[in-house]
């Protein structure tokens, strides 16, 4: 049977997460992106990956179709602002 000493061990302070920075840089720097929206004569470069989280749509889109080079996405539904604010604020 082992045990460990407590009073040994050091408090590590864990900041705040910044993954979402960490995303916001990849969306305006559009690196890695391997999806295009087109939303009202506008273009929104994203991450399959980032927008199949925020969107059960776009994840039954992204990996449930048969269609393997869904690289471009019309949206028709949507205007670009509201477009930008929901998936991209």
């Amino acid at each position: 049977m082992s045990s460990i000493d407590c009073s040994k061990l050091t408090t590590i302070h864990v900041p705040e997460s910044d993954i979402g920075s960490h995303f916001g840089m990849l969306l305006e720097n559009e690196e890695g992106s391997d999806v295009t929206f087109s939303v009202g004569g506008e273009r929104f470069h994203a991450h399959k990956l980032v927008m199949a989280a925020r969107s059960t749509a776009f994840e039954t889109e992204f990996f449930n179709s048969m269609e393997e080079d869904d690289r471009d996405v019309v949206v028709t539904d949507m205007e670009p602002k509201v477009f930008k604010v929901a998936f991209f604020l």
